[in-house]
């Protein structure tokens, strides 16, 4: 069952990252060993889903395993805009 559209990652696959030995008990663990969470949404549409089967897998709450960090959006700026300091409306 594909946990996380965006990067393609079945749950299988979050199983076996919280299985090893040393295996990650919080969510952002499991994040940056398994990139669930890590495509265009960011986690938005999969957040939930790794955080319940995280909880589930470990037998903690869903409080006690964390939840994942926000991702500021960031647009890209002219350097022209930065250097001069000035906010013309065109930011």
């Amino acid at each position: 069952m594909i946990l996380c559209r965006c990067e393609r990652v079945i749950a299988a696959e979050i199983r076996q990252a919280v299985a090893q030995a040393a295996g990650p008990a919080e969510i952002n663990r499991v994040k940056a060993i398994t990139r669930c969470g890590m495509g265009r949404c960011q986690g938005r549409y999969c957040g939930f889903a790794l955080q319940s089967l995280l909880s589930s897998l470990t037998n903690k709450g869903a409080g006690n395993v964390g939840r994942l960090r926000a991702q500021a959006p960031v647009r890209p700026i002219p350097l022209v805009a930065a250097d001069s300091g000035s906010n013309d409306g065109k930011i």
